[in-house]
């Protein structure tokens, strides 16, 4: 190697580092934002078969069995609605959960978050 070649390694790393960590740190928050989707998802399936088991669920019951099985994910950020709602002479519920993602935990400041939503949907009888 001559003199004028002996940092050129160097200057490759440093160019291609950023890019390849930005690579990894975005498909880490997509699997994590992924995660938390599926957790809430089964969350709401989850009390959706409560409901069916017990008929007479208030929607507190139904909150709380939503906030209980989305572990992993703080109940005071977990916003769980469920309605009735009729088609036709079928009365259905509809249990949704939803959850404000932000990118590494940190709100605005790598950018705006999102809403991620589970929902699950039952027959009355």
């Amino acid at each position: 190697m001559s003199g004028c070649e002996r940092g050129a390694t160097a200057v490759e790393f440093a160019l291609v580092l950023p890019a390849l960590l930005g690579f990894i740190l975005g498909s880490v928050e997509f699997g994590r934002a992924m995660w938390v989707r599926n957790t809430l998802q089964y969350a709401t399936e989850e009390a959706a078969r409560y409901v069916i088991v017990n008929q007479a669920a208030t929607a507190a019951q139904i909150e709380a069995k939503v906030e209980s099985n989305a572990i992993g994910l703080s109940a005071a950020d977990v916003i769980v609605n469920s309605a009735t709602t009729s088609i036709g002479s079928v009365s259905y519920l509809t249990i949704t959960a939803t959850f404000n993602f932000s990118f590494l935990g940190y709100g605005d400041h790598f950018g705006a978050g999102f809403t991620l939503e589970g929902k699950s949907r039952i027959p009355l009888t």
